[in-house]
């Protein structure tokens, strides 16, 4: 993993770091962060070293850097409602980010219809309800991604019957939304249901996504042949997609950049500092990749963070630290990665 000191004067702020970053932001990214041993997650290591200060040469990028996948919002409709106040920052009393969420987007994925109700709260809340134009721009914001994961699969098959013309009812009441998180999971909690209901949902919500032109985050462990030969049966596929934190080898990437290209579809790589920016092999991984299918995440949920204090406000150092480990492994400017994300991120939303 790249080291997480101060970049050199190359990286440091230049002329288009010119968001403005309040008192506030500057104190939290440069706040310590969590301790590994009080950390409850296999993954505390990475979590531990993504969660340090931030060098204050890079703060100023942070508005210009959008969360590709997260579920900061999470799972059911009071948690949603209740971070949608949050957000807004309806009251003082509520507000707990405390000026740091400054990206110019956050991906919102969900993961089952139970979570789907986002924009419900949106809608109802006092502050845009009659403001069209504010609940366009937190649409923009807070950009929603509607989508079963493989781990609820079976469950979503057996208690909501009617889920894809749900799904699509709120795709297209939101036309800012997009389709995610969908995927394959053979891991031992989920790969019971892999036949008999993880590769029919993935299939129906590919093509919804083909019907409705909308881009896609796919989520794919340990099924890498079995995604490969999915894209290749479908006619069509959608405008773009993105492999959410994917770990797959250079090669299992060249086949499905191929397979893509060929059905007029722009594939994206989803890169998170706790997870695939730790491969050990890093350097050949991302020039796989190429700068120009990279998208930065940080598949943020207090659930995955799991420590005392946990909160949203740490997809901020999330996002710059890793865009840190992207300069350094390629030896590129710190600005110039973060130039290219803006441009694959705009890439990614093009449909």
């Amino acid at each position: 993993m790249a080291s997480l000191s101060a970049p050199p004067k190359e990286m440091g702020k230049g002329k288009e770091q010119e968001q403005h970053i309040t008192l506030e932001t500057d104190q939290y990214l440069s706040s310590p962060g969590p301790k590994e041993k009080d950390i409850h997650s296999g993954k505390r290591v990475h979590i531990a070293k993504n969660l340090q200060p931030v060098p204050v040469e890079y703060h100023s990028y942070l508005p210009k850097l959008t969360d590709s996948h997260c579920h900061m919002c999470g799972f059911t409709t009071a948690e949603q409602q209740y971070h949608y106040r949050v957000r807004t920052q309806e009251t003082n009393e509520t507000n707990e980010t405390g000026g740091t969420n400054l990206s110019p987007s956050y991906f919102v994925m969900s993961v089952s219809p139970g979570d789907w109700c986002l924009p419900h709260a949106i809608k109802s809340n006092r502050l845009v309800k009659s403001n069209p134009h504010a609940q366009e721009q937190d649409a923009i914001k807070y950009r929603q991604a509607y989508g079963v994961h493989p781990m609820n699969a079976a469950l979503v098959s057996s208690t909501f019957p009617d889920w894809l013309g749900t799904m699509r009812q709120c795709l297209i009441a939101d036309p800012h939304s997009f389709v995610g998180e969908i995927g394959l999971d053979k891991t031992k909690r989920h790969k019971g249901c892999f036949t008999s209901h993880q590769i029919s949902l993935f299939v129906d919500q590919l093509r919804l996504a083909v019907e409705l032109n909308r881009p896609v985050s796919i989520h794919s462990v340990k099924c890498d042949n079995d995604l490969l030969k999915l894209l290749s049966e479908e006619e069509q596929l959608p405008p773009s997609m993105c492999l959410h934190s994917f770990c797959g080898s250079p090669e299992t990437l060249a086949r499905l950049i191929k397979i893509c290209g060929e059905k007029h579809c722009e594939l994206f790589v989803g890169l998170n500092p706790v997870t695939n920016l730790t491969k050990k092999n890093l350097g050949l991984f991302l020039k796989a990749v190429g700068v120009n299918r990279m998208l930065i995440e940080t598949d943020w949920n207090v659930n995955d963070f799991p420590y005392e204090h946990s909160n949203v406000n740490d997809i901020g150092k999330l996002l710059l630290h890793g865009v840190c480990t992207i300069a350094t492994t390629l030896e590129r400017a710190y600005s110039d990665v973060v130039a290219q994300l803006v441009a694959n991120t705009k890439r990614f939303l093009k449909g």
